[in-house]
C-alpha cells in the first residue's frame, strides 16, 4: 500500500475545504428552484512547493473511525475514489510533463477539458450576493454567468499559456519563481481625471509586465469558486450525502528534485447546511485623500476608503466540520446621486456575463481590508445639460458582502460616509502700503490652481476709533481672467510683481495658472491729531470661487480673512532731545584720538537720532568773529562763544556744524548713549547738538537755544618733575623721618617702601603706597616719619612720585612724575645676635666625634656692614683647649637635605660646618671630637659686624 502524508496548515503542503450545499435553503430561499444538495470541495497546493504534473484524486471513506488522527485514517485501506481533478488540458499539452490521463468521475472518464466544463455546470453557485434596497431603489442583483463562455475564455486566457509555459520550460524546483515578461506595443493612455469620467491620453510607445503563472495561479483558484473548478482546484459531487462520510485529496508530487515522488493528502468531513460566511464586521469609511482638480473650476476627486475586519484564518482543523471562510468580496454604493446606485466590481466581458469579485491583498490579519472609491465631486444640471462642480459635498451609503470558497455570500454590511463641502477658497493680501499724503497702495492674491474667482472685495479700516473704514473695492471677475472694477483702481501684476495689462501673462513661463498678483490703489485722508505719532490702516479681503457662484448664487462666499495692517508716521519731526556730555573729553589715546560719550534721554515715537558737531573756530568765523587764541584759557573762551546770537541766526548756526554719524543712531529705552570723538592734536571747543528722526527719517526742527549745544574740548595732561628725598634717624629710637623735597605746588605725594638687599628698580614694584601726607610747606618740602618698621641686617629703601592737581576750569588733568632716586637707611636690632637651641650627640654621632646642632639670630648672608662671624670653642674638664674653629656665616655651605650635611670626619680631616633651612628658620650642624669616655665643654659664639657677641655654651657627655 503506498504511504500517504497529511501536511496541511498555513505553512501544509496540501489544504482541503469541503461543505454540503443545498443551495436552495441560501439566502432564505432564493435559489428554491435549484434544490440538489451537491457536495463542494475546494483544496489548494502550497505554490511554493511547485505544481503537481499528476491531476488530484477525489476520495471517500464511509463509516470512520473518528477517533485516529487525518494521518492515520489518510492510510486506512478502504478509501472508494470518486474523481480526477486537474488541470483542463489537451494534446498541445504533449510536451509538458502534466498528465493527459483522462479525468472526471472513476465511472464516466472524460477528456481533462469535458471534465473541466462539467465540474463548472455541476458545482458553479446558481445565485449571490442577496438583493438590496432601499427608499424604494435596489442594487443590481447577481449576474449567474454564461459557464460555457467563462469556460472558453478560460482556455483562451493567458493564465493557462502561462503555466503550459511554466511546464514546459521551468523544472519543478523553479516553477514558483518562474516568470514571464510581455511586452505591449500598443501606446500606453495616461489617466486624467476630467468630471465624472476618467479619459486619458498617448503616452509613450507601450509597456513592459512581469508576471508568475503559478503564483498567479494560487489567487485565482483561491478565491474564485469558478477558477477554482476550471482549473482543477474544486468540483463538485452529484451523489447523496451521508453526514458521516469523509473525504480526502491526494495527488503523487515530488518536494525536490533529489527526494522521491510522495503521495499527499487532506482528510475533510463536510457537513450538511453549513453556516455560510458571516457580513464583515467593523465596517466603515474615511477620506482618503482629496485628489485636486485637473483644469481650473473642474471638479475634484474624492478618494474614500472602505475598510472592514479581515477575517482571522482559519486554524488546519482535525475533522472538525469546516467553517466557511471569505475569500472575495462585493462593495456596492447608494449615491451620491439621489437615484444613485451601483456594483463597484469589474464586470466580466459581455458574453459571459457577471463580476469579478474585490480579492483583498495578503496582509497581516490585524491590517483591515480596505477598498478605495473614487468619487467625483461633480453634479448634472439641464439646460442645457451638462456637468458641474457640486461643492455642498455628498452623502453615500456604502454596503460591503462576503463570499466564500464555494461561492455562497453573506448579508450585507451598511456604512454611510458624509464628504464635507468645499472650503470657501478666499483671497489673500500679501501686502499693504500707505503714504503720509493718503496714497493706499495693496498688493492681493487669488490662487488660481483649482479655482477661478467670482469676485474679490478688499476693506480698508483704520484702527482708531476701531471699524472707521476709510476705503473699499470690488473686483467681479466672474470667473474671466480680467476684473470689470472701474478706472484703475485694480491692475494685474506679472510673475516680478510689475503692473502688466489685461490679458497678458501672469504665470510663470511654462506653468499653468497658479497664484496671480493684482494691485488695488486708493485715495484715503489720513489725519492727526495733537500729539499723535502715527495711525495703522488694516486691510482684509474676501471672497468667492466662480464654481459656487454657478452652482448656487452667493454660496460659499468666504469669510474677512485676517488684516494686513501698516502704519503711516505724523510727518511732523519729533522734538529736539537735551543732550548731556562731559565738558572735557578722554586724555588722547595712542592714536592721539580723545573719546566722550554724549547721552540723552530717548525721545518717544522716534526712529533714531542724528548727532552734528562743529569747532569754535567755524562759528567764530560764521559770526565774522576774529580767530580765537588756543593759549587762552578755556573760560574765557566759552564766554566768547556764549556771546554769540545762536536764536536769531539759526541758518548761520546749522551752516557751521557738520554731520558726524552716517546712520541713525538707534533708538533705546531710557537713556541713549552715543560714543563720540576729537580730532588728533585738537585743541578748540567742538559744540555737539543731537536732532530726533521720525519714522519718514524727517529731523527734528534746528535747535536755537545755546543750552541744547553740548561744548567739548580734549584736556592737557600736566606732569610734574621728579622730587627729591632725603632719610636720617629720628630723635625717637625705631622711627625714620622722610624728607621730600621740590614738591610740585598742590601736588600730592606718594611715597613707597621696600626692604631688599638690593635698591628697587620699579616703583610701582614696592608695593602699596605709605598713607598720604599733608601739603608741602613753604620750602616745597613733604617730611614724614615712619615708625612702622622693624630692626634687621637688610637696608630700607624709600621712592617717592609727585601727582599734579586736575584743573578742571583749565582744562588740565594732573599726572604723576617720575619717581625719586632710591634712599637707603639700615636700622640695625639692638643687643648681640641670640643662639637658642643648643644640642649634642645628635643622631650619627660616634664616641669619638659628636654632631652638634644650634640655632641663631643673626643671617647668614653678609650685610650691609659686613658678615656675622662664628666661633666654636672645645676644653676639657681641666679647662684645656682641645679644639676652636672659626668661620663667617655667609661662607657655611647650606645642605639640601639631612642627607647632605657632612659625614664624620676621618682621621685628620677638617671638622665640617653646614646649614640645613628647616622651618622656621635656619639650624647650624658642626661636628666636635673628643677624646672617648670623657665629657667636654663647647661655646658657641656669633659676633655681629658692629662687634657684638652672642653666646652660648653645654657639656658634651660621652655614648
Amino acid at each position: 500500500m503506498v504511504q500517504r502524508y497529511v501536511i496541511d496548515g498555513a505553512l501544509g503542503v496540501l489544504n482541503a475545504r469541503a461543505a454540503a450545499i443545498n443551495w436552495g435553503e441560501e439566502q432564505h430561499g432564493l435559489g428554491a428552484d435549484r434544490g440538489r444538495l451537491p457536495l463542494q470541495l475546494r483544496w489548494m497546493f502550497n505554490p511554493e512547493f511547485g505544481l503537481p504534473e499528476q491531476p488530484f484524486t477525489v476520495w471517500r471513506l464511509r463509516n470512520p473511525d473518528i477517533s485516529k488522527s487525518k494521518q492515520e485514517l489518510a492510510n486506512q485501506p478502504d478509501w472508494e475514489p470518486l474523481e480526477i481533478v486537474g488541470l483542463p488540458v489537451d494534446d498541445g499539452w504533449a510536451d509538458t510533463p502534466y498528465s493527459l490521463k483522462q479525468q472526471g468521475p472513476i465511472t464516466e472518464p472524460l477528456s481533462p477539458i469535458d471534465a473541466a466544463l462539467r465540474r463548472l455546470k455541476l458545482g458553479a453557485p446558481p445565485i449571490g450576493w442577496p438583493d438590496h434596497d432601499r427608499d424604494g431603489l435596489a442594487l443590481p442583483s447577481w449576474d449567474e454567468p454564461n459557464i460555457e463562455k467563462f469556460f472558453g475564455l478560460l482556455m483562451r486566457g493567458k493564465l493557462l499559456e502561462g503555466l503550459h509555459s511554466m511546464l514546459h520550460s521551468a523544472p519543478p524546483s523553479e516553477r514558483f519563481d518562474f516568470s514571464i515578461e510581455e511586452r505591449d506595443d500598443l501606446a500606453r493612455l495616461m489617466p486624467r481625471l476630467l468630471l465624472n469620467d476618467v479619459v486619458g491620453r498617448p503616452s509613450g510607445d507601450g509597456g513592459r509586465g512581469r508576471w508568475h503563472p503559478l503564483r498567479l495561479l494560487a489567487m485565482s483558484a483561491g478565491t474564485d469558486p469558478l477558477a477554482a473548478l476550471g482549473f482543477g482546484f474544486g468540483t463538485a459531487l452529484d451523489m447523496p450525502v451521508e453526514i458521516g462520510d469523509l473525504y480526502m485529496v491526494s495527488v503523487r508530487h515530488r518536494l525536490r528534485p533529489d527526494l522521491p515522488e510522495m503521495e499527499f493528502a487532506d482528510v475533510v468531513r463536510p457537513a450538511a447546511l453549513t453556516d455560510p460566511v458571516p457580513a464583515p464586521a467593523g465596517l466603515f469609511a474615511a477620506r482618503k485623500s482629496m485628489t485636486r482638480p485637473q483644469s481650473i473650476d473642474a471638479p475634484a476627486l474624492e478618494t474614500v476608503a472602505i475598510r472592514w475586519d479581515r477575517p482571522a484564518a482559519l486554524p488546519p482543523g482535525a475533522l472538525a466540520p469546516e467553517q466557511s471562510e471569505a475569500v472575495s468580496y462585493a462593495i456596492g454604493r447608494y449615491g451620491p446621486e439621489m437615484t444613485g446606485r451601483r456594483i463597484m466590481l469589474t464586470r466580466r466581458p459581455p458574453e459571459v456575463g457577471g463580476w469579478l469579485t474585490f480579492t483583498p491583498g495578503a496582509i497581516d490579519e490585524s491590517v483591515p481590508v480596505e477598498f478605495l472609491d473614487h468619487v467625483a465631486r461633480s453634479a448634472t444640471v439641464q439646460n442645457p445639460p451638462r456637468t458641474i462642480v457640486a461643492p455642498l459635498g455628498f452623502d453615500v451609503i456604502y454596503l460591503v458582502a462576503a463570499q466564500d470558497l464555494f461561492g455562497r455570500w453573506s448579508d450585507w454590511s451598511e456604512v454611510a460616509y458624509s464628504a464635507p463641502k468645499d472650503e470657501p477658497a478666499a483671497p489673500t493680501v500679501v501686502s499693504v502700503a500707505l503714504t503720509e499724503a493718503g496714497a493706499l497702495t495693496v498688493d492681493f492674491a487669488w490662487d488660481w490652481s483649482d479655482r477661478s474667482p467670482e469676485f474679490v472685495e478688499l476693506v480698508g479700516a483704520f484702527a482708531d476709533p476701531p471699524g472707521a473704514e476709510a476705503a473699499r473695492v470690488r473686483a467681479t471677475f466672474a470667473g474671466k481672467d480680467q476684473a470689470d472694477v472701474a478706472g484703475t483702481d485694480v491692475v494685474p501684476l506679472d510673475q516680478n510683481r510689475a503692473p502688466t495689462g489685461w490679458g497678458a501673462p501672469q504665470d510663470r513661463p511654462g506653468s499653468g495658472p497658479e497664484v496671480r498678483f493684482y494691485r488695488w490703489t486708493a485715495a484715503v485722508p489720513v489725519d492727526f491729531a495733537d500729539g499723535q505719532r502715527w495711525r495703522d490702516l488694516g486691510v482684509r479681503a474676501r471672497g468667492q470661487a466662480h464654481v459656487h457662484q454657478t452652482y448656487i448664487a452667493g454660496l460659499l462666499v468666504s469669510q474677512f480673512g485676517g488684516t494686513r495692517t501698516t502704519r503711516v508716521w505724523n510727518p511732523a519731526p519729533p522734538p529736539a532731545p537735551l543732550i548731556e556730555a562731559p565738558r572735557w573729553a578722554s586724555l588722547p589715546d595712542a592714536a592721539g584720538v580723545g573719546r566722550f560719550v554724549i547721552s540723552w534721554p530717548s525721545v518717544p515715537f522716534a526712529e533714531g537720532y542724528v548727532v552734528y558737531e562743529a569747532t569754535e573756530t567755524a562759528l567764530l568765523g560764521a559770526f565774522g568773529r576774529p580767530a580765537i587764541d588756543i593759549e587762552a584759557p578755556f573760560t574765557g573762551r566759552m564766554e566768547t562763544l556764549r556771546e554769540l546770537d545762536f536764536a536769531s541766526a539759526p541758518g548761520v548756526v546749522r551752516g557751521a556744524f557738520r554731520r558726524v554719524t552716517s546712520d541713525l543712531v538707534p533708538q533705546a529705552a531710557g537713556v541713549v548713549r552715543h560714543e563720540a570723538s576729537l580730532p588728533r592734536g585738537s585743541r578748540v571747543i567742538h559744540l555737539f547738538a543731537v536732532l530726533a528722526a521720525g519714522q519718514n527719517r524727517t529731523e527734528s526742527g534746528w535747535p536755537r537755544a545755546w543750552g541744547v549745544f553740548a561744548p567739548v574740548a580734549v584736556p592737557r595732561l600736566e606732569i610734574p618733575s621728579a622730587p627729591t628725598l632725603a632719610l636720617d634717624f629720628a630723635d625717637e629710637p625705631g622711627r625714620i623721618r622722610v624728607r621730600v623735597g621740590d614738591v610740585f605746588p598742590g601736588g600730592v605725594v606718594e611715597i613707597r617702601r621696600i626692604r631688599s638687599a638690593e635698591p628697587p628698580a620699579d616703583f610701582d614694584g614696592m608695593g602699596p603706597p605709605l598713607p598720604a601726607h599733608g601739603a608741602p610747606d613753604g620750602d616745597g618740602n613733604v617730611v614724614f616719619f615712619d615708625g612702622d618698621v622693624s630692626p634687621g641686617w637688610r637696608p630700607i629703601w624709600y621712592r617717592a612720585a609727585v601727582r599734579a592737581p586736575d584743573r578742571p576750569d583749565d582744562g588740565v588733568v594732573g599726572g604723576r612724575s617720575e619717581a625719586s632716586a632710591a634712599a637707603r637707611i639700615l636700622l640695625v636690632p639692638e643687643g648681640a645676635p641670640g643662639i637658642a637651641e643648643l644640642r649634642v650627640n645628635e643622631p650619627t654621632s660616634t664616641a669619638g666625634e659628636s654632631l652638634v646642632s644650634w640655632t641663631t639670630s643673626a643671617p647668614r648672608e653678609a650685610t650691609p656692614l659686613g658678615p656675622h662671624r662664628l666661633i666654636l670653642e672645645v676644653v676639657d674638664a681641666a679647662g684645656v683647649d682641645l679644639h676652636r674653629a672659626r668661620r663667617t656665616l655667609d661662607a657655611v655651605p647650606v645642605a639640601a637635605s639631612p642627607a647632605d650635611l657632612p659625614k664624620v670626619p676621618a682621621a685628620g680631616e677638617e671638622h665640617g660646618i653646614a646649614a640645613l633651612a628647616l622651618p622656621p628658620g635656619m639650624r647650624f650642624y658642626a661636628w666636635i671630637q673628643r677624646p672617648p669616655g670623657q665629657t667636654v665643654r663647647l661655646t658657641v659664639k656669633v659676633v655681629d659686624p658692629l662687634g657684638r657677641i652672642g653666646r652660648a655654651a653645654t657639656d658634651i657627655p660621652p655614648l
